[in-house]
């Protein structure tokens, strides 16, 4: 309940983020280019929070045939990364593909690729948000 009542508040505050955000939000932005267990790279980005980031993770799954860097995952990574959450979009390995030829067997092996690199950067507890068929994904 707890782990819902968090993704909703992420969802509000990513909704009035783009009225509320700073000219220069101390939030910094890297790419990353991941591997997974079966040898796929996977590209993306990290919302890095201004100082030292709390112990609070969020990873952000797109669905089917979308990608990290469209939609409200920019903004909700801005949000979020402000709010001292170090958050990770990942590009899933069939992002922008039609048709669609992975399972979700593969998308465990892109997700747990993602928790790998979170806690490499000390991460201690991470949430799991989906997008669309993100949300099967996560579960």
């Amino acid at each position: 309940m707890a782990v819902l009542a968090l993704a909703l508040l992420l969802c509000v505050v990513a909704a009035t983020a783009q009225a509320t955000q700073p000219a220069h939000p101390a939030v910094t932005l890297e790419q990353v280019a991941l591997t997974t267990s079966d040898g796929v790279r996977l590209d993306g980005i990290v919302y890095l929070p201004a100082g030292k980031p709390g112990p609070l993770g969020l990873m952000l799954v797109h669905g089917f045939g979308s990608n990290f860097y469209e939609a409200y995952f920019p903004y909700l990574g801005q949000a979020a990364a402000r709010q001292g959450l170090t958050v990770l979009a990942l590009n899933m390995r069939d992002h922008d593909r039609d048709p669609k030829t992975s399972d979700f067997t593969d998308n465990e092996r892109d997700i747990a690729a993602g928790l790998a690199y979170l806690r490499s950067l000390g991460i201690g507890k991470i949430v799991l948000l989906g997008q669309s068929m993100g949300t099967n994904r996560v579960l």
